[in-house]
């Protein structure tokens, strides 16, 4: 198809293959008549329209101007193979159609096949107004790269667009918030998204006037009943979200991808709270995060290049250290993270500290204070940790009296400190339980001990 480009240089045609059109054509000048189509294509990229989204093949077939017009059509929704089935209304209508778009429509009659399951569309098709009602169940949904795998995808709705054709030309998430108006009820027994899964995944999602709000969002997992909010508002000049957690449990890496921060630790982070943001980039929704939230992680573990990050280049570990809870809260305003709690709990190291971090520059002010565990005694000391998230600059802080202090030797207290931390970063609700803590192992702590500088 790009060939043809020399002949329609501003028709900006797909990448298409081995396309073979068969017409016949009657009737007189700007009123022509088809009398029969048959069009069949190799492969088509048709990723500008819907990322990651191609042809393999297609198929559009009519012997008569009274017949309908059948579609096939087989291709790929990322890593997911599909396929379409089914009718685009006569071929006179559709002519009449193409010929005044926003004056016509034709009925429509298609199904989405994934092997034995489908999704059929049932409804009308125009220019100007289009109204479909969905109804099926795909086997799955899973589009790979990063996203994640549904199962079993049950949905039940319907959908309307005042202008199908605009929305052709148009079709950026903005675009099609504002001219959609959609009812519909999303299920999936099971979601999977790298390491974690969720059963019994429902959401209700309405889009209307220029507003998605999908509420509830309601799933079970990691132990924990799991419920959200999310609202994207394009009617205004600048796109508008508010999202609320009560309380969501994802993966920790995707989370520090989403907030450009680097990947410090691993596991299943609970977050709690609610925040909204506007913005057409990450640096305007950054600027403008409002709200408060907690987050946790039990069980997971952080690396060493972490470590450093927050208490100085010279920590010796190698690989990373297990991670037995980890909490923060947080209040977002002005480009700020204020960090009113900051804990971790790991074999060998307890943190506590609180701080600010500036959401555009990642720029740090932190207070914290780590104590290393040696069997039944401890070493600690206060540090401020200030640069930034890539580079940060970890410094001995100094107490009241302007000295700087170094505690070695005190009972580390024997208490478990993890359910306090957990339940502040929780916001007081309930949660997964860590495991049990085990005994430490002395060598392993000097070593730490050494790389802090407190021995030679």
């Amino acid at each position: 198809m790009r060939d043809l480009e020399q002949f329609f240089p501003r028709a900006d045609l797909p990448d298409g293959q081995n396309i073979s059109v068969d017409a016949q054509i009657a009737g007189a000048g700007q009123q022509p008549v088809v009398q029969g189509l048959h069009v069949h294509t190799g492969q088509v990229e048709l990723g500008r329209f819907v990322p990651g989204s191609k042809l393999t093949r297609a198929m559009l077939d009519a012997t008569k101007a009274e017949d309908a017009l059948t579609v096939q059509a087989d291709g790929q929704l990322g890593a997911q193979a599909l396929g379409l089935r089914g009718s685009l209304g006569t071929l006179a209508q559709m002519t009449a159609l193409a010929l005044a778009p926003e004056k016509t429509e034709t009925p429509v009659d298609l199904t989405l096949v994934d092997g034995a399951s489908s999704l059929k569309m049932a409804g009308t098709l125009g220019g100007g107004h289009s109204s479909v009602e969905v109804h099926g169940v795909l086997d799955q949904l899973a589009p790979g790269g990063t996203y994640p795998t549904a199962e079993s995808v049950k949905v039940d709705g319907h959908v309307e667009a005042a202008s199908t054709l605009a929305l052709v030309k148009r079709h950026a998430p903005q675009d099609l918030v504002r001219g959609l108006m959609l009812n519909m009820t999303v299920e999936s027994p099971h979601v999977s998204w790298r390491d974690l899964s969720w059963s019994q995944v429902t959401s209700h999602v309405v889009v209307q006037n220029g507003k998605l709000v999908a509420d509830p969002v309601q799933a079970e997992g990691s132990g924990t009943a799991q419920s959200a909010r999310f609202v994207y508002d394009a009617s205004g000049n600048s796109p508008a979200y508010e999202i609320a957690m009560h309380p969501v449990v994802l993966p920790v890496a995707a989370v520090q991808g989403w907030m450009g921060a680097p990947p410090l630790m691993q596991g299943a982070l609970m977050l709690v709270g609610a925040v909204s943001m506007q913005g057409d980039d990450a640096e305007a929704r950054r600027r403008t995060l409002a709200g408060h939230i907690g987050a946790s992680v039990v069980d997971g573990s952080i690396g060493g290049a972490a470590l450093r990050t927050l208490l100085g280049p010279d920590i010796p570990l190698k690989g990373k250290m297990p991670v037995r809870c980890f909490g923060t809260h947080m209040q977002l305003a002005d480009g700020t993270a204020q960090i009113d709690l900051l804990a971790m709990e790991t074999p060998f190291l307890s943190l506590h500290g609180h701080g600010t971090v500036g959401l555009g520059a990642h720029t740090l002010d932190l207070h914290l204070s780590p104590r290393v565990l040696l069997g039944g005694a401890s070493a600690s000391s206060d540090l401020r940790v200030t640069g930034t998230l890539d580079a940060p600059v970890p410094k001995m802080e100094p107490s009241y009296g302007g000295r700087y202090g170094l505690n070695i030797g005190g009972n580390d207290g024997g208490n478990d400190n993890c359910p306090t931390l957990l339940s502040a970063a929780r916001e007081g609700g309930a949660g997964p339980a860590p495991t049990a803590p085990k005994a430490g192992k002395e060598g392993k702590v000097m070593n730490m001990l050494r790389g802090l500088g407190l021995f030679k």
